[in-house]
Order: structure tokens, then sequence, then C-alpha cells
């Protein structure tokens, strides 16, 4: 995104990189915050079988999914990968309370009045269901 190209339509925000702590993480939601892309994509880093992400997490004694399910962002079953510095668990954590701020944003929302007051409808249905974890005791 340039000042030349401000195509803000879709962008994507992972968390969970292996050296990524709570503080990097709030980077990048801040960052996400000043940018303001119409719709942002927030996920966890995963590590897929047979990827070398997998193959790492594995020689450093890391759980791993151990099921399909577990890939899947919005699944009860989610196992993101933690880091080096954060648990599984907080990185999931952090990642559905970036997912809340940023489309429950009073500034967020402003800017996407342009669309109608049928997609902020559409906003707050979506921010108003809390999605459960299994590993977050839910």
């Amino acid at each position: 995104i340039t000042k030349k190209n401000p195509n803000r339509n879709s962008l994507n925000y992972m968390f969970g990189f292996e050296n990524d702590s709570l503080d990097t993480m709030q980077e990048t939601l801040d960052l996400a915050m000043e940018i303001k892309g119409e719709c942002s994509n927030f996920n966890c880093v995963m590590a897929y079988k047979g990827t070398p992400l997998y193959q790492k997490a594995i020689a450093n004694g890391w759980e791993v999914p151990q099921n399909w399910e577990a890939y899947a962002q919005q699944s009860y079953e989610i196992q993101p990968l933690r880091t080096n510095f954060v648990s599984s668990e907080d990185v999931l954590r952090f990642r559905d309370k970036a997912y809340m701020d940023y489309y429950t944003n009073p500034e967020y929302l402003k800017m996407m009045r342009k669309f109608g007051a049928d997609c902020i409808e559409d906003i707050k249905r979506m921010t108003s269901i809390k999605l459960k974890r299994k590993i977050l005791g839910d």
C-alpha cells in the first residue's frame, strides 16, 4: 500500500511467527489499525504437515495439530503454532482479540459507512459472535 496505490480492499495479517512476542504481534495489529483495510484477515501461523515449518516445530518439540480440524482458523479445535516467546493459547487469544478490536474500532466502522447501513449491520452481527476455542477452555 502506497500513496500511489491506496488499494486497501483485502489485507492479511498473521500472528505467531517463530520470533513473535506479544509486543511484535501488537505492532502488527497497530499497523493493521493504521492501514484500515476494508477487509482484513487475521490468522495464526500454522505448521502444516509436510512443510519445513512443521518439521521445525517437531524438532523443537512443539505441539502440532493432530487432526485437520485443528488447522482451521475459526475451528473450535484450532491449534496454532507457538512461538519462542508466546504459547499457542496466547497466540490464539491475541488473534481473536485483535479481530474484535479491529472490526469494532469506531474509525473502521466510520470508514465502512460508505458501503451502507447493511454493511455496518453485517459487521456488528459478525462481531457479536465469540468463537469458542478448545485450547482456551471454552
